[in-house]
């Protein structure tokens, strides 16, 4: 989880030492009043203290400077959080109609309320700019929702049939002035493996792609906040494609001798 076994670098380097020394402290305290867990080590970090927001958004600023923000989301949150539209995100069915109410531009910008975050008050997004290099590579909607999958780090939709959705924001000069990006961290992260060590990229955080392994797409992080008519949304398509959890494609991949292999950015 601290420790990125790829290459061998530890995944703290955008993390301000004494944020560290807060969640080592808090481990020991935590391991004092339990005894040693039985769970696995990534569990720990959602049971450290009572309030873990404490450690969220801790990380450097990501750099703002001309770039636009744009998120990949399942199509089922985005109509829950954003749509106010009020049903069990599981229903595949139900999914499904949102979709193509949205492919049909039954919905509008103007339709859009809610607090952009996830089951945490924090939202991860990438660059505008790489959702369109994608999607000038894969212009089939299905292979460029796969692709985003991949290439985003998106395990949780490792899957085949998820619907994915982008949700562009508005311009930076459009943006509140209180917004802001920082690269991620282990904490943003919440245990999740699926993210590069600080040396690939100075100003953004990078998502490891579960199909190469490689170094996937720029990622950030920032609070919670309200969307409204100033942003845009498109379905983008359908996953169709499985993935393995990430720990069992590492794990894989370097007993196949993968490590000798060059990675590179992509």
């Amino acid at each position: 989880m601290l420790y990125n076994i790829l290459w061998g670098e530890p995944k703290t380097d955008n993390l301000g030492l004494e944020y560290l020394i807060e969640f080592f402290d808090r481990l020991e305290e935590y391991l004092v009043s339990k005894g040693m867990p039985s769970k696995k080590p990534e569990d720990l970090i959602t049971t450290l203290a009572d309030k873990p927001e404490a450690l969220f958004m801790k990380g450097k600023p990501a750099n703002l400077s001309n770039v636009r923000p744009a998120k990949v989301m399942r199509v089922g949150s985005f109509a829950k959080r954003l749509l106010g539209l009020d049903t069990a995100i599981s229903d595949r069915d139900w999914e499904q109609q949102i979709a193509d109410r949205i492919i049909n531009e039954e919905f509008s910008s103007s339709d859009l309320r809610g607090l952009l975050r996830t089951d945490r008050p924090i939202c991860w997004v990438t660059k505008y700019s790489e959702l369109r290099e994608v999607e000038s590579t894969f212009p089939d909607s299905n292979e460029r929702a796969t692709a985003l999958r991949d290439k985003l780090g998106l395990e949780q939709f490792r899957e085949i049939g998820f619907l994915l959705i982008e949700l562009d924001y508005p311009e930076t000069v459009s943006l509140p002035p209180s917004f802001s990006l920082t690269i991620p961290t282990i904490f943003d992260a919440g245990g999740h493996a699926v993210f590069a060590p600080k040396r690939f990229d100075e100003e953004w955080g990078r998502a490891i792609d579960l199909k190469t392994i490689a170094v996937g797409m720029c990622e950030a992080v920032h609070g919670e906040c309200s969307v409204n008519r100033h942003f845009d949304f498109k379905f983008i398509g359908k996953v169709t494609e499985r993935r393995s959890e990430f720990y069992q494609y590492v794990f894989r991949y370097l007993s196949e001798d993968g490590h000798n292999n060059e990675v590179n950015v992509s």
